[in-house]
């Protein structure tokens, strides 16, 4: 009766709405309910004329039908003008409809219970449609496919999609479906229509267009087709074949994982130069950036786990996201564990020579500290309580803390135990939606534990804990003490001494004492967290810390190394550490650390310590002795990956006159120390002496360009030199063009050249185009697609350390009292650095 009554209500409310005109932006959550109510059985039939000129305008038809429970007005989203819909049509009859605030809305009077047919004619937003001279290609996650065509955008809303474009003769396209038919319309046009897909959401339909080259190949019985743009023969023939067999190898472990044969027909994939994310999902049409997957010559080993992670996580999202979807985005975490976790199950034992423990520790858990430290932190699941915020809901806690709160998920149930979950929970929602809540639901019937009452801290709440502990030699005990007010989320860690010994404990809650009488040894201490399964840092006593500062990496287990390093990188931050002591420590480490990602995880935080926490005098004076320690290193025989991190890192810290030299000669000869440096270590590079000798400007940008061959590259880097320039009378005119929502695409091209603008070599001048990126932000959001706002003030912020910046960002936040909770959530992640370099902890007025 309870649920009748609210319909009734809501039903009045749109009802009501509609005649006072007065419906409101986006789909609010009352909407999305009211309608998963009345409609159901959705098609669109959708067709697209798509012109050869950037500059001329796509036009479209959409047959959308539906069933109807009760005789409503029913509200289409439509994100455009009112000149921009030309025509709405109910069984081929045009009627009058209202086009407001994004929202067709269609009076009751028209519609009929049972099935209504109805036509929309139009033109859409170019923003979602990601045009270039030469191609195009739709991204329409989470709330954008309602700028490109009329629809219910909404991800509970599933339905089929039958496409056919109208395109250029030249040219080729992909969609979900497979191609059905080719038509010649005449010299200069053709139409292809796509077969219809199975129930999907409205945010993975997807089509590209333009001048990409086509290639298949049929791999245990199923064909599959690449599209690219890449000019480089050699780059594709290394990669090509070895693509293709990683979405194989992916879809048949799928498969045999789930018990659930792929469900889209066919897997086509694209690659896109300048593409907004590494991958998109979308049925039967997986979306790339094409840097991503097409690797330089003599890649790493890590860098081909990278790729067929990234491939592994998308095909893995056929089942978890595509043939399940979240039924509010609200949930949008929950594929992308699932994803992120299946991806590490399918690849990890190809690469048997890596030690995949500690790459989850090191890819996942600073990630997830960077948010969760500050004072802008998220909880996994978030309150949405309108889809025009649904893209705010995306960062780092999603992609790094949840598959941390996965993994203890495993560790509590059993591998096995949670496998047959997740099988019967494909199987009960196949081909439709459902949240965290009916995956616990069905989970908890596999485990004796409460996994309903362990999920809320982990996915409720936000914090990243700190944790004390110190050793009692006489009741050989370990007591664990909170550091913080954040709440602890109960989860395994392990207790180790340094020669090997180790127990696994069980925290529930802090404080607490645990004996440690089976691992103890009176000559060493007691080391917590030493597999890196804890989340949060743990800071031992004094005599402990000295004891393990004195050790280096003479600990011989690589984990509990990288578990120590992760935590005194978090005591750092919290003040726990003094800086000098902490910069001799990480030179000290780099000088005898031997496994390479823990190397790696050590230059990249002796970067972000000498850029944001050395003051410009400390800097200078500890410039010559960084270097020496690098170019030490460079020169010893590593592997080639080590040496390549170990270059990227000094190419990016230099200052002074003599590693300039050794660059700039590497830089014209295009090797050094044995190594040849691929077209985005020379790029990079170039941008880096650029920045340190501005007279030499002219002459690199020109040796540049004369050796990058492919034209979407070239075009990036003509994009990139209004960024670097040594006039300040470009940089400011790159910047004031970057006002305008065309010159802010493709987006990484945008991130990327304004992380140049504002290197910290430059922070001087460039501390003049914070406030106004700030102001840009709300519209940034509104434009831009998910990752883009926080990208944004990641490049604006990185290079700045100083008091006057910190008081740049203060004073915009308080003149800005009615910014969005996530934006500002968003700013506040972005300046935790910032504040903390200036003894604020991360703190900011709430």
């Amino acid at each position: 009766m309870k649920n009748c009554l609210f319909t009734a209500t809501l039903i009045l409310a749109i009802a009501t709405s509609c005649s006072k005109s007065s419906i409101n932006e986006g789909v609010s959550l009352n909407l999305s309910q009211q309608r998963k109510e009345q409609i159901t059985n959705i098609s669109y039939n959708l067709h697209f004329n798509i012109p050869v000129q950037k500059s001329d305008s796509i036009t479209g038809t959409a047959d959308i039908t539906f069933d109807l429970q009760k005789k409503t007005p029913i509200i289409l989203d439509f994100r455009a003008s009112n000149h921009m819909v030309t025509e709405v049509s109910i069984h081929e009859q045009s009627i009058n409809s209202t086009l407001e605030n994004g929202h067709i809305i269609i009076p009751a009077k028209h519609l009929s219970v049972g099935t209504n047919s109805v036509r929309v004619k139009f033109t859409s937003n170019d923003g979602s449609l990601n045009r270039s001279e030469e191609f195009l290609y739709t991204l329409l996650v989470p709330d954008r496919a309602s700028t490109v065509f009329p629809c219910f955008d909404q991800p509970d809303l599933k339905a089929t999609f039958k496409l056919s474009l109208t395109i250029p003769a030249q040219w080729t396209a992909i969609s979900n479906g497979k191609v059905d038919s080719e038509n010649s319309i005449s010299s200069k046009e053709k139409q292809l229509t796509f077969k219809q897909t199975e129930p999907i959401s409205t945010y993975l339909f997807a089509f590209a267009a333009g001048k990409f080259e086509r290639v298949s190949n049929t791999i245990i019985g199923r064909e599959f087709t690449a599209y690219h743009r890449e000019t480089d023969a050699s780059k594709l023939k290394r990669n090509l074949p070895i693509i293709f067999n990683l979405h194989a190898q992916s879809l048949q472990w799928l498969e045999d994982y789930t018990g659930i044969p792929y469900p889209f027909g066919k897997l086509d994939f694209i690659l896109i130069p300048g593409f907004q994310y590494s991958g998109m999902e979308h049925p039967g049409a997986i979306f790339y950036r094409d840097s991503r997957l097409l690797l330089d010559e003599n890649p790493t080993e890590n860098q081909q786990l990278r790729q067929a992670n990234l491939i592994a996580h998308e095909v893995a999202h056929q089942w978890f996201g595509n043939l399940v979807t979240m039924r509010w985005f609200n949930d949008v975490w929950l594929k992308e564990v699932f994803a992120g976790y299946m991806a590490d199950l399918i690849v990890n034992p190809q690469y048997p020579n890596i030690n995949h423990g500690l790459s989850f520790l090191l890819s996942h858990f600073p990630s997830a500290y960077s948010v969760d430290r500050t004072a802008g932190a998220n909880p996994i699941v978030q309150d949405l309580e309108n889809m025009l915020n649904a893209g705010s809901l995306y960062g780092d806690i999603i992609y790094h803390k949840a598959p941390i709160m996965m993994q203890q998920l495993v560790l509590l149930m059993g591998k096995e135990q949670f496998r047959l979950g997740v099988k019967e929970y494909l199987k009960t929602y196949t081909l439709g939606n459902a949240n965290w809540d009916e995956l616990i639901s069905i989970l908890d019937s596999y485990t004796d534990q409460n996994l309903a009452g362990w999920s809320k801290t982990w996915t409720q709440v936000q914090g990243r804990p700190a944790v004390g502990y110190s050793f009692d030699n006489e009741s050989k005990t370990i007591t664990f003490t909170n550091f913080n007010s954040s709440p602890f989320p109960p989860m395994w860690i392990d207790i180790c001494s340094p020669n090997g010994n180790s127990i696994a404990v069980w925290l529930e809650q802090l404080p607490t004492t645990i004996s440690v009488v089976d691992i103890y040894d009176e000559a060493l201490p007691i080391i917590a967290n030493s597999s890196g399964l804890g989340y949060g840092y743990f800071a031992p006593d004094s005599l402990t810390l000295s004891f393990l500062f004195s050790q280096k990496t003479q600990l011989c287990n690589p984990i509990t190394r990288a578990s120590n390093h992760l935590s005194w990188f978090e005591m750092f931050l919290d003040q726990r550490i003094n800086t000098d002591i902490y910069v001799d420590y990480l030179l000290n480490c780099l000088e005898v650390e031997t496994e390479s990602q823990i190397q790696s995880y050590l230059l990249g935080t002796l970067s972000t310590v000498f850029w944001r926490f050395v003051n410009h005098d400390k800097r200078d004076h500890l410039a010559a002795r960084l270097e020496k320690v690098l170019w030490t290193l460079f020169e010893m025989k590593l592997p080639v990956d080590q040496k390549r991190a170990v270059f990227a890192t000094l190419s990016s810290v230099f200052t002074t006159d003599q590693s300039f030299s050794k660059l700039y000669s590497a830089w014209g000869l295009g090797q050094i120390g044995g190594i040849t440096l691929s077209e985005s270590e020379r790029t990079s590079l170039a941008y880096e002496l650029m920045i340190r000798k501005p007279e030499l400007y002219h002459t690199i940008a020109f040796g540049e360009v004369e050796r990058i061959n492919n034209p979407d590259r070239i075009a990036q880097f003509d994009f990139t030199l209004g960024a670097v320039s040594p006039n300040p009378s470009h940089r400011i005119e790159f910047f004031e063009k970057l006002k305008n929502p065309a010159n802010r695409k493709p987006e990484p091209w945008v991130t990327e050249a304004l992380r140049w603008l504002h290197h910290p070599l430059r922070s001087d001048f460039s501390i003049r185009f914070i406030e106004p990126s700030l102001t840009l932000l709300p519209e940034i959001q509104r434009t831009g697609d998910i990752f883009f706002p926080k990208s944004w003030l990641d490049a604006t912020l990185w290079g700045h350390s100083t008091p006057e910046a910190k008081k740049v960002v203060n004073d915009w936040i308080e003149a800005n009292p009615y910014l969005s909770p996530n934006l500002k959530m968003k700013l506040i992640q972005s300046a935790d650095m910032l504040y903390r370099a200036n003894g604020d902890l991360g703190s900011v007025r709430q």
